[in-house]
């Protein structure tokens, strides 16, 4: 099943907007001020590197990780961005550099859901663990309350897939 996200005005109640994209940006920059720790996850300094970086993993992996199971293409192009993923980020912490922005925030929604999602059968590869930089990654960002606690597994997870252990020792 898939959900479908969306922004409503809070007088009248309304739709206002379904684009994940969109959606992230209006509460990393006009609902900031309400966040808790604050924390700035769209800073103008690297809005235009998160902006680019993002034209490459919305399709190649936010919306890639879904078709790579039944399209070789779309399972080669998954597979190198995961390559070059784990190579980036064996030298910096998160994405763009030390600091936790949007791009990983985006990412971190593919990935959270890859091996008991579209990976669930082990029809596009052996699991995220078979790249051990980006794995490590995923694992911190689940260290985070802010991402622990909102995510639930068993609203996303497809029957009978094993859930990889998101509570092992993260080297980051």
């Amino acid at each position: 099943m898939s959900r479908t996200r969306a922004r409503t005005s809070a007088t009248p109640a309304r739709l206002v907007s379904n684009d994940s994209h969109g959606i992230g940006i209006d509460l990393a920059t006009a609902f900031r001020h309400l966040a808790t720790p604050l924390v700035d996850t769209y800073p103008p300094h690297l809005r235009a590197r998160i902006e680019e970086l993002d034209r490459w993993l919305g399709p190649a992996v936010n919306h890639g990780a879904g078709a790579a199971a039944g399209s070789a293409p779309a399972r080669e192009t998954l597979l190198e961005a995961f390559e070059q993923l784990d190579a980036r980020l064996a030298r910096s912490r998160h994405l763009l550099g030390d600091e936790l922005t949007e791009a990983d925030i985006r990412l971190w929604v593919t990935l959270v859901r890859y091996d008991v999602g579209p990976n669930a059968y082990r029809a596009i590869n052996p699991g995220l663990h078979v790249y051990p930089h980006l794995w490590s990654y995923a694992r911190a960002l689940y260290r985070i309350p802010a991402f622990r606690d909102t995510t639930d597994f068993a609203a996303f997870s497809r029957a009978g897939a094993a859930l990889p252990d998101w509570t092992a020792p993260a080297d980051r």
